[in-house]
């Protein structure tokens, strides 16, 4: 191999490496900018094209029940279940978040893909709504009606996320958009309030500590599962689900219960922390049936605190 030859590759290989690294942010503007020369993208082909583009299981919280999980590796926390009704990797809530509960929601918790297809118009304090969003995944795909469609600028100024619009035909009353989130993603512990910074790509979704690196479950933790009235899994579900997981280990708290539809994977918890998984797992299956939210958050921080071994 010549030495013209070598440089060629090694200028290849550093052109690959720095694409793979601003890759997505890139290539789906120049994607989504000539689907909107040709007028032909539509929600939920934008949702396929970023799915595709994961290589790990990822996670989607889609408020219209416009995702289809066919042939991918998602969890999918949704108001509608999808036409396989009951999927095992579906998530179901009882009804659309708050604006309060997104806000909240966003403090604590990440998901990949957002969606939001239409009806923002009947939205009270629909900007501040959308933005909370824009807060909650590393993409957030939305449709705005065309009525509406020029208030977005101002919008722009209110968030700090990259925005790419895609144009669908002529013909339909409503806009698409993708907005980009920043990494890293700064969240706390629903529980125990801990600060930690979250790292995602499409490779990995990952919290780095001092000595070592945390792998973070898809899915919904159940914390927040409770907190946005989940409805399935059941909680006679939830409570099978739970004893037949694998959690010795791990720090038994609902924040680190994560659901993956009929599924529970737990996440290793602080550092710092240390409790018997047992006597966690028995606590959170008494939880279940605690009814009201603030009662729920106030038995999970006292039982919290009665579980927790001295250092």
């Amino acid at each position: 191999m010549t030495f013209l030859q070598r440089r060629t590759n090694c200028i290849r290989a550093a052109y690959t490496k720095m694409i793979s690294k601003i890759g997505f942010g890139l290539a789906l503007g120049v994607v989504l900018t000539l689907w909107a020369n040709n007028s032909r993208a539509s929600l939920p082909e934008v949702v396929k094209y970023i799915q595709d583009k994961y290589h790990r299981k990822i996670t989607i919280f889609d408020l219209s029940g416009k995702t289809q999980l066919q042939d991918i590796q998602a969890v999918l926390v949704c108001l509608l279940q999808p036409e396989d009704h009951l999927n095992s990797s579906v998530i179901q809530l009882k009804s659309r978040p708050s604006l309060k509960q997104i806000s909240e929601l966003s403090l604590h918790e990440h998901f990949d893909i957002v969606v939001l297809a239409g009806g923002i118009a009947k939205l009270a304090n629909r900007f501040e709504y959308l933005a909370a969003l824009c807060e909650l995944g590393d993409y957030f795909v939305f449709e705005i009606e065309n009525k509406m469609a020029d208030q977005i600028p101002n919008f722009l100024n209110q968030i700090s996320a990259e925005i790419v619009p895609v144009t669908k035909e002529k013909s339909s009353k409503y806009n698409c958009y993708v907005v980009r989130n920043r990494q890293p993603i700064l969240l706390k512990g629903w529980i125990t309030n801990t600060d930690f910074q979250l790292i995602t790509s499409h490779h990995y979704r990952i919290v780095n500590k001092l000595n070592s690196t945390v792998n973070i479950p898809s899915g919904i933790s159940l914390y927040a599962f409770r907190y946005l009235n989940g409805i399935f899994p059941s909680v006679n579900e939830l409570k099978n689900s739970i004893k037949l997981s694998k959690y010795g280990g791990f720090v038994a708290l609902p924040q680190n219960a994560f659901l993956q539809g009929d599924k529970v994977v737990w996440c290793k918890g602080p550092d710092n922390v240390r409790m018997l998984p047992e006597e966690g797992v028995t606590s959170i299956l008494n939880g279940l049936h605690i009814d009201q939210m603030n009662e729920y958050h106030s038995y999970c921080v006292k039982e919290y605190k009665r579980l927790i071994l001295p250092k």
